[in-house]
C-alpha cells in the first residue's frame, strides 16, 4: 500500500507535464477577429480558473486585455457545455469536467504594436497576452501553438517559439510563452550568422527587397556592435534571435523588448527612414542583455494579473538610452556631432524636468506603471521618458506666441537637426522655422535654467533650416511661444 502512495506521489509532477495546447485561426481576419482554442488536459482542481491577462512582459501598467474577449464557451473532452461563471472581468471558472477542459473564444484585435494584437487580411501581428488564455495551475505546464494559415494568403510564422516538424511551436511553459510575440504574414525573412549566434529578420513592409537587405545590414552592424559592448552574445534558447518588424502605415509606432527577440512597428518607409529606424534597433536589442538577463528582481517572476513595480528602470531603461545612441555612433551609423546633440537634447530635459526636484530616479521608476499607457490608448510616454524625457517623447499639443522681448544674449534657439545656435533678435517679431516632411523631432528652445522650458509641437516634420530662412523653403511657418508643455 504505501508503496502504491509512493508510486502515485511520483506520478503526479508528470501529470503536470501534460502540454496546454493552443490552436487559433483568422477565418475573419478582415474584421480583426482571430479564433482561439485552448485545451487542458489532466485538470486536477473541480474549478479551473482561466484568466486573461493585465499586463504584458516590458510594461508596467494595466491593459486590461480581457475587454477584446467575446464568444467565450467551454466544453469537456466529449464536446458537453460545462459550467461558467466570471468572478472578474478578466476570469472566468469552469466547473463540471471530467479532466479535460477546452476553451473557445473570439479575440478582437485592430492595434498592431508591442502591446497588442493587430489582425487584417495582410497579417496577424499577437502579442500573446493579448491573445491567449491561461490557467491558474498550469503555470509550470509546457506550451504547443499550432497557427491555421489562411488559405491562399502567403503567409509565414515568425517568433522565437520553438517550431517542429508537425507545424507547432512550443515553449517550455507560460511564461516563455507570453514573452514570444508572433508575426504572421508574407513578410520578408533575412538570416546572418555571427559566430555561433544566428539573427533572423522578419521585415513586414510595402518596400523592395533591397531595401530590405540594406536594413538587414544596418541591423547586421549594430547586433556585432553591442556584441562588443557585453563581450558575448546572449545563448539564445532556441539558437537564433528574431527581429520582428512591422513598417506600415496601419500600424503604432512602438518598440518591446522579449527574451530572444523584439517587436518593432512604425509607420515610415524604409527608403526614406531606415536610418532613423535603426535607432529603435539599437534600443531594443540592448535590451536582450539589460533587462533580459540582467534583471531586476522585482520583476521576477513577472506577474499577469497585476501591474509591474519596479524601482530600478533607471538602470534598465537608463542605461539602455544611453547605449543605444552611442552604439549607433560606433558603428558608423550617426555622426558625432548628432550624437553628442541628442544626447545634450537628453542632459537637458532631465535638469530642467521639475519632477527631479520631487522624486529621485527609484521614485520615477516605481511610476512607471502610470504612464507606461495605463490611462489612454494612445502613443504614451515610453517607459526610458522617465529617465530621459525627450529621447522617445509621445505627442504634444501645439504651442505658439510672438518672440518674447528680451535681450538677445538670454534667449537661444536650437534648430533640430543642423543644430545651430543663433541669437534671438528683441523685436517681436514672430520667428520661422522651414520644416520638411519626416521622422518625428521636437524643435526646442532653451533658456536660462531658472526659466520655463519651451517646446514646439511635435509632428511628422523635421527642421530643415534655423530661423529667418527664406520663405520660399518653408511648408510651415509655426510661431512658437514660452510655457510649459502639455502631452496631448
Amino acid at each position: 500500500m504505501k508503496l502504491c502512495v509512493f508510486l502515485s506521489f511520483l506520478a503526479l509532477p508528470l501529470l503536470a507535464q501534460e502540454p496546454v495546447r493552443y490552436e487559433i485561426r483568422f477565418p475573419n481576419a478582415i474584421h480583426h477577429e482571430a479564433e482561439v482554442r485552448a485545451t487542458f488536459s489532466a485538470v486536477r482542481q473541480t474549478v479551473l480558473e482561466v484568466l486573461m491577462s493585465r499586463s504584458s512582459p516590458g510594461r508596467y501598467a494595466l491593459h486590461e486585455f480581457p475587454k477584446n474577449v467575446y464568444n467565450f464557451k467551454a466544453t469537456d473532452g466529449q464536446g458537453h457545455a460545462l459550467d461558467i461563471s466570471q468572478p472578474s472581468p478578466y476570469q472566468w471558472n469552469v466547473s463540471g469536467h471530467k479532466g479535460t477542459v477546452i476553451v473557445e473564444y473570439t479575440v478582437f484585435g485592430d492595434r498592431a504594436d508591442g502591446t497588442y494584437a493587430g489582425i487584417d487580411t495582410t497579417h496577424a501581428h499577437l502579442n500573446l497576452p493579448a491573445t491567449l488564455v491561461w490557467a491558474h495551475g498550469f503555470e509550470k505546464s509546457p506550451v504547443s501553438l499550432k497557427f491555421d494559415i489562411p488559405e491562399g494568403s502567403g503567409w509565414k510564422i515568425a517568433t522565437q517559439l520553438a517550431s517542429h516538424p508537425d507545424g507547432t511551436w512550443s515553449a517550455p511553459n507560460m511564461d516563455r510563452m507570453m514573452d514570444s510575440p508572433v508575426e504572421i504574414s508574407a513578410h520578408a525573412l533575412i538570416e546572418w550568422k555571427t559566430g555561433n549566434s544566428q539573427f533572423r529578420l522578419a521585415l513586414h513592409h510595402r518596400g523592395t527587397d533591397e531595401e530590405a537587405a540594406a536594413f538587414a545590414r544596418l541591423c547586421q552592424a549594430i547586433t556585432a556592435e553591442e556584441e562588443g559592448v557585453w563581450g558575448a552574445f546572449p545563448q539564445y534558447d532556441t539558437g537564433a534571435y528574431t527581429f520582428l518588424i512591422d513598417y506600415l502605415p496601419y500600424v503604432n509606432g512602438d518598440g518591446m523588448e522579449h527574451r530572444d527577440s523584439t517587436v518593432i512597428a512604425g509607420t515610415r518607409d524604409l527608403r526614406n527612414s531606415a536610418s532613423g529606424a535603426i535607432g529603435t534597433v539599437a534600443h531594443e536589442f540592448f535590451h536582450s542583455w539589460d533587462v533580459k538577463r540582467i534583471r531586476p528582481k522585482s520583476l521576477e517572476p513577472f506577474d499577469f494579473e497585476r501591474a509591474n513595480m519596479s524601482g530600478e528602470l533607471w538602470f534598465a531603461e537608463g542605461f539602455t538610452s544611453y547605449y543605444g545612441p552611442l552604439v549607433m555612433k560606433r558603428s558608423g551609423l550617426q555622426s558625432l556631432e548628432r550624437f553628442v546633440r541628442s544626447l545634450g537634447f537628453t542632459v537637458s530635459a532631465v535638469m530642467t524636468a521639475p519632477g527631479r526636484q520631487v522624486f529621485n530616479v527609484i521614485d520615477m521608476s516605481r511610476h512607471a506603471p502610470f504612464v507606461d499607457a495605463a490611462t489612454t490608448r494612445r502613443t504614451p510616454p515610453t517607459r526610458s521618458s522617465l529617465i530621459t524625457p525627450t529621447a522617445k517623447r509621445s505627442r504634444w499639443e501645439p504651442i505658439s506666441r510672438s518672440a518674447p522681448n528680451s535681450p538677445a544674449k538670454a534667449w537661444t534657439i536650437g534648430c533640430a537637426p543642423c543644430g545651430a545656435n543663433t541669437p534671438i533678435p528683441t523685436s517681436p517679431t514672430p520667428w520661422t522655422i522651414c520644416r520638411r516632411p519626416s521622422v518625428k523631432s521636437p524643435a526646442r528652445i532653451s533658456r536660462p535654467s531658472s526659466s520655463p522650458t519651451i517646446f514646439m509641437a511635435r509632428s511628422r516634420w523635421i527642421t530643415k533650416h534655423c530661423w529667418r530662412a527664406p520663405e520660399s523653403c518653408c511648408e510651415k511657418r509655426p510661431t512658437l511661444r514660452s510655457g510649459p508643455a502639455r502631452r496631448a
